[in-house]
């Protein structure tokens, strides 16, 4: 009986895991990305964050609202860092990290808008 539920359970867990019936090995796995790649590719998309909010913004637009006009000029940058934090991971982490970075964006980008309304609002 235990042998058919680690079965079942490594069943679960591959579909689950969109691997289509094969289970990657490490072997089958990317390298992971190092750590200079994934803090260079997190830069540049806080830097595009940083820049679109700094020129673009006009200070009309609640603070989300302009978060979420922001975004999508920073599409590429965003994948980017995606591709490079779940570089190496099997397909379950991959998606994780992935969901991880799409349900957080929103909550990021309207933190770096505040920062910068703030920085100007404090000055040099």
């Amino acid at each position: 009986m235990g042998l058919i539920r680690s079965a079942a359970c490594a069943v679960l867990v591959c579909a689950a895991a969109g691997c289509g019936g094969r289970i990657e090995r490490a072997a089958d796995l990317p390298i992971p990305a190092s750590d200079y790649e994934v803090h260079t590719a997190n830069d540049a998309y806080i830097a595009c964050l940083v820049n679109s909010a700094r020129t673009l913004d006009d200070g009309k637009d609640n603070v989300i609202g302009f978060a979420l006009k922001i975004l999508p000029l920073c599409e590429m940058q965003l994948a980017a860092a995606e591709e490079a934090a779940s570089r190496g991971a099997d397909p379950f982490g991959r998606h994780s990290i992935k969901d991880s970075f799409e349900q957080n964006k929103e909550i990021f980008a309207t933190s770096i808008v505040r920062r910068v309304r703030l920085e100007r609002e404090l000055g040099p």
